[in-house]
């Protein structure tokens, strides 16, 4: 979903926020629905725990996408820590290396490694006494990567769909 940046009049303002605020509300049902779901797997006390949704473009285009197992790892936390479209995740490489029993450095030089691929930016932030703080994550090239590999994967499974259902249907029977 794109980022829409617009000014407008306090009233407008705060439309958008309501609108906003139902949008979540429903999102937020939504991902609950599905947590039901899908808590037949796992159960619906490990989904009370939360979720992340990763697309399955991305897991089957690992290779293609030149991703190893490492960086597909710290991609998965960084969509476990993106809550909201608008709001980008800004986990620590600490807490990720804690996360994934690795150091520091390995988060770092595999953030690096995905940042030239062009998966990913990182954008440094302070604090409000100037400190710096964690940095902010954009997935934006790795979103732009994974729709542009939409339509190749719409028409594989096109393909898919009509093999199968040619071996279903007898030849004389048409």
């Amino acid at each position: 979903m794109p980022l829409r940046i617009f000014f407008a009049a306090e009233g407008d303002l705060n439309h958008e926020r309501n609108a906003y605020r139902r949008r979540s509300h429903q999102l937020s049902q939504t991902r609950s629905q599905k947590a039901v779901l899908y808590g037949a797997h796992l159960g619906k006390a490990v989904y009370s725990h939360g979720y992340a949704g990763i697309p399955s473009i991305l897991i089957q285009a690992q290779r293609r996408l030149g991703i190893n197992a490492m960086q597909m790892n710290i991609i998965i936390q960084l969509l476990d820590y993106w809550h909201e479209p608008t709001r980008k995740p800004f986990p620590a490489k600490k807490e990720l290396a804690k996360r994934m029993d690795v150091t520091e450095k390995t988060i770092q030089n595999n953030m690096r490694a995905l940042e030239k691929a062009g998966y990913i930016k990182r954008e440094m932030r302070k604090t409000a006494a100037g400190d710096w703080n964690s940095n902010i994550y954009h997935l934006d090239g790795l979103v732009t990567e994974i729709q542009a590999l939409e339509p190749e994967f719409a028409a594989e499974k096109k393909q898919r769909k009509e093999a199968k259902a040619a071996l279903q249907v007898p030849k004389h029977v048409k």
